[in-house]
């Protein structure tokens, strides 16, 4: 008989009550007044006096506090998780590395099997720094803007470029920037931290343990009217950052987050028709700082003008017939259905250029070329990327941004098509 047991220790809500940094709300307006009065409460709570390292200096002479999220995450685990991270000490599990080869196939002269998840997550972090970093010239440039590295990578996800960071006025820029300091605060008093869940199935040879969840800290985010709550997974996605994801998703459980990357992947070059590896600036289920809400889909980032290609299975027995559905300048939509059966699922792209207006669609056909195409219907709309979200069926619906990720797993649809 197989029999499954979930061993999970007691949640702790690790909020502290001290008094710390007092901001000064002079020369504000009531907005920010009030913003910063917010800030500082949250302070009040976290109780991070004495812990110089938990902030950090902000950009633009930003007066609502910038919080170090990483560095206080890592001191909130310690707290609970006395014996370290007992994942990154074990090894890499077979299958993991089959889809850490998808992602880094240089590794492939390495000798994996001895590889720990530690040393694994520590090539992987810095191959996404060098890869998401700006450029020599573009650092000089947000330096005279006032803005740090940082901060300038977290304005990406929003704004899709540096270029179109540089191009905003300082005044919107700072205003982006105090909403996700504060955001970060507003995650840091809603943290809760819990020992690692592991799962023990036991067969006929004995236990089997599936691997610890990548992450077991999660945040409570204030969802857009203020009052719906929804949980949210702080997780390291393999080839693009540690982001918060909808706790839905499930990028926190086992090795999700390494396989979520390794798809997403095998996605962009099937998409793009390359062998460089993935960019990204918002992927699926990921919070949204502007939207407040859970990403629909993954934003992908290969170059303005690039070609846009079909992608879906090339055995005609999973992809069928696939159909386009619609091709519209609003929002640059490329739609079109794929697969049969149980693999039928419906593709939506939004910001496409150059689009196809008539099909049908065989494998690897170009469908059209990365743009930016907005609510204006102008290729300039946005920076240019291609944001891709998939449907179960024939499923033509828009991705809406609310507290529901109405779209499917889009690793399921790689797995299913493309592997």
């Amino acid at each position: 008989m197989r029999k499954t047991i979930i061993s999970v220790m007691l949640s702790i809500i690790l909020i502290c009550s001290y008094t710390v940094i007092n901001i000064n709300a002079k020369d504000y307006n009531n907005d920010d007044k009030l913003l910063i009065e917010r800030a500082n409460s949250i302070l009040d709570e976290l109780g991070t006096e004495g812990e110089d390292y938990l902030l950090q200096e902000s950009s633009m002479d930003i007066s609502v506090p910038k919080i170090n999220m990483e560095a206080y995450i890592r001191s909130k685990q310690e707290e609970i998780n006395t014996k370290g991270n007992i994942k990154n000490n074990q090894l890499l599990r077979k299958d993991t590395i089959s889809e850490i080869l998808k992602l880094y196939p240089e590794l492939d002269v390495c000798d994996l099997d001895n590889w720990t998840y530690g040393k694994y997550y520590e090539y992987d972090t810095e191959q996404s720094m060098k890869k998401y970093l700006p450029t020599d010239k573009e650092i000089i440039e947000l330096s005279q803007k006032g803005l740090k590295v940082d901060d300038a990578q977290r304005l990406k996800s929003t704004y899709g470029s540096y270029k179109a960071i540089l191009d905003r006025s300082n005044d919107e820029i700072k205003d982006a920037l105090e909403q996700i300091y504060l955001s970060d605060l507003e995650s840091a008093k809603n943290l809760v931290v819990q020992e690692p869940l592991i799962i023990s199935k036991f067969n006929s040879r004995g236990p089997i343990n599936d691997p610890p969840d990548n992450s077991t800290t999660y945040t409570m985010k204030v969802g857009g009217d203020g009052v719906t709550y929804l949980k949210y997974y702080w997780c390291n996605v393999s080839g693009y950052k540690c982001d918060w994801f909808l706790e839905d998703t499930n990028t926190h459980r086992g090795d999700n987050n390494i396989t979520y990357g390794a798809r997403a992947n095998v996605l962009f070059q099937k998409l793009y028709n390359t062998t460089e590896s993935y960019s990204s600036e918002s992927m699926w289920g990921s919070y949204s700082n502007s939207r407040k809400w859970p990403h629909e889909a993954i934003d992908f980032d290969y170059g303005r003008g690039s070609t846009v290609y079909a992608t879906f299975s090339d055995d005609p027995s999973i992809s069928g017939d696939a159909t386009l559905k619609i091709s519209k300048a609003y929002y640059g939509r490329i739609v079109y259905v794929c697969g049969t059966g149980s693999y039928k699922y419906t593709v939506s792209l939004q910001h496409v250029g150059d689009r196809i207006t008539s099909g049908p669609i065989s494998y690897d056909d170009p469908i059209g070329s990365e743009s930016g195409y907005g609510a204006n219907s102008d290729p300039y709309d946005f920076a240019s990327h291609t944001h891709i979200s998939i449907r179960k069926g024939d499923d033509t619906t828009w991705d809406v941004y609310d507290k529901t990720l109405d779209s499917d797993n889009i690793y399921s649809f790689v797995y299913y098509h493309l592997y």
